[in-house]
């Protein structure tokens, strides 16, 4: 209430740079005083009561609806859900110098949502226009699926979402935890379109995941899935496609491997369940994979040198 009192809305449809933030005042307070988990149970309730429904945005037009103006879902827990989700975009030191700055700037005056978010876009210096556009202007929520597949090495992972309402594509980062026998793993990936694919080398065996672990954005998860075939959507860049030609493929009995600049190179032949079958060291410009007793189907074949790392869908039929 004294955020509200502080810094007063400019009209009716900024209403959630009042109540938003006294909702949030909340959470903020379950963290202090009661713990992380008492405020992330408060949170995921949070997530629940605005996820009830698929749409409304934050921002109205219809000021003569009192009920609309002061919507405990969009205009306090929506308010509150976003803002928790800006402070994980910007991280706490910026949140926190964002808001002081925004408080002084306009203290005892008035403030709309556009104010706010140029006055945190001039202390953060990111570029906020995706982020208010698809959680306040916009309306709904994604629900995330992933992929993956883990040899140990390397984790390969395709996230994609769908919509619940009008907003299109939600941009954002997002944590995923990584389990592994050796120890978890949380890392954030950026979400850039309905459907992203990453190669990262994360040095362990990844056993499962877990989308946004910690509830700081709101939506929901779909279906967490291993698929072997990811193996063959390496991103990194590396010069070695163009750089070792691998034929016939499709093949009946063997594959022959042209690596055109001699570079010292790891080879390794997997199955589709990732287990390697083959693996060797080559300087030389010419070698010959025999695969005549081995069943028909998909194989990958892992090509590492000093350019960095691609993989080859190879079939056998």
């Amino acid at each position: 209430q004294w955020f509200g009192d502080y810094v007063t809305c400019s009209t009716w449809s900024d209403i959630f740079v009042n109540e938003g933030f006294a909702s949030y005042g909340e959470y903020m307070a379950y963290e202090q005083f009661r713990g992380l988990p008492a405020a992330q149970l408060l949170m995921k309730d949070v997530h629940d009561e605005i996820m009830s429904q698929t749409g409304g945005s934050i921002y109205f037009t219809d000021t003569a609806n009192v009920g609309r103006i002061f919507s405990s879902r969009l205009s306090y827990d929506k308010g509150n859900a976003v803002i928790h989700s800006l402070r994980f975009e910007l991280g706490d030191s910026v949140f926190y110098a964002s808001l002081r700055n925004y408080l002084a700037q306009f203290a005892f005056g008035t403030a709309s949502i556009q104010d706010f978010k140029t006055s945190v876009e001039t202390t953060s210096g990111k570029n906020l226009t995706d982020f208010f556009q698809q959680w306040i202007y916009g309306e709904g929520y994604p629900t995330f699926s992933a992929k993956y597949f883990s040899n140990g090495t390397n984790l390969y992972l395709k996230v994609d979402h769908t919509v619940s309402s009008t907003t299109p594509t939600f941009i954002t980062p997002l944590e995923i935890n990584c389990k592994s026998a050796s120890g978890d793993t949380t890392i954030v990936v950026n979400i850039n379109s309905n459907s992203d694919n990453y190669f990262l080398p994360i040095g362990k065996l990844i056993t499962a995941l877990e989308i946004d672990p910690n509830n700081w954005i709101l939506n929901k998860i779909g279906t967490i899935t291993v698929d072997s075939s990811l193996i063959a959507l390496s991103t990194a860049d590396v010069a070695t496609e163009n750089e070792i030609k691998v034929y016939p493929n499709p093949t009946t009995g063997f594959i022959n491997i042209e690596n055109t600049n001699g570079a010292k190179t790891k080879f390794s032949l997997r199955n589709m369940l990732g287990a390697e079958i083959q693996s060797f060291e080559n300087e030389t410009k010419f070698q010959t994979i025999h695969l005549e007793n081995y069943p028909s189907g998909i194989y990958f074949l892992e090509i590492n040198n000093s350019a960095g790392q691609s993989v080859q869908k190879i079939i056998k039929q």
